[in-house]
């Protein structure tokens, strides 16, 4: 009796015990450019003996860029007269519609911050010079990780299972937002040769101050976790009632 019982345990948690397999994909790409396609290894439930039962996704990466601040009036900005805040937002779509019209994503990270330098006169000439500033960017390396189960991100869950790769799709956009903290003092227009505007986000029709991204970088790895469970083959879950009848009728 106590080796039917050990026996039918064993069994029972070979059906729950939870596994993992480990993968690392890197990427590196220039939004302004290009987007990035990650592959992922997909999970093969090897004709149905492994259930996945749950998906992580670590991203350890960092985002840098170059910002080129440039105004067009004729006086000089002080510093703290205006602000800009800035910020990429990276966007991570599991899959492609080609192969999905509906593939899940996620935000995995967005990194940015806020500007207010003192720019000169407009000189007329578009990069360069005193009425322009140039602002580096990197947040440094950091990490954002999401976990999916079955109850709750099925489809996440989908997306992995099979047999070959799963290519996806890592891209993003940056925001922007600013204004006046102070009146900028810029003169009166004429109106029938008016600068050229007007200048989002900063709400003045004409005059403004223009913002630019030479460079944008978004680097790391992802680190994906399959969580899965062996499923016992039909004979296993015969053997385990035909111990758990003898094992009634010994008590008996």
């Amino acid at each position: 009796m106590k080796t039917t019982a050990a026996l039918i345990a064993m069994l029972a948690a070979g059906t729950v015990a939870a596994q993992t397999e480990t993968q690392i994909v890197p990427f590196d790409y220039n939004p302004n450019v290009d987007i990035a396609f990650p592959e992922f290894s997909k999970f093969d439930t090897m004709g149905g003996t492994r259930e996945l039962t749950g998906v992580t996704l670590s991203y350890d990466q960092s985002i840098s860029f170059t910002a080129k601040l440039e105004q067009n009036s004729p006086v000089a900005l002080d510093a703290g007269v205006f602000f800009v805040d800035i910020v990429y937002l990276s966007l991570h779509q599991l899959g492609t519609v080609d192969d999905n019209p509906n593939p899940p994503f996620l935000g995995p990270g967005a990194a940015g911050d806020n500007y207010s330098p003192a720019l000169g006169a407009s000189d007329g000439y578009n990069g360069s010079g005193p009425d322009t500033y140039e602002a580096l960017f990197d947040s440094g390396m950091f990490n954002f990780t999401a976990e999916y189960n079955p109850t709750d991100h099925q489809a996440f869950l989908d997306v992995f299972i099979g047999q070959g790769t799963l290519t996806t799709v890592l891209g993003g956009f940056t925001e922007l937002f600013g204004g006046y903290n102070s009146d900028p003092g810029f003169p009166d227009v004429d109106p029938n040769n008016p600068p050229q505007g007007p200048f989002t986000p900063f709400e003045d029709p004409y005059y403004g101050v223009f913002v630019d991204f030479p460079e944008i970088r978004h680097q790391g790895t992802i680190t994906a976790t399959f969580e899965y469970q062996m499923v016992p083959a039909p004979a296993s879950l015969a053997l385990i009632g035909v111990g758990a009848l003898g094992a009634t009728r010994r008590r008996r």
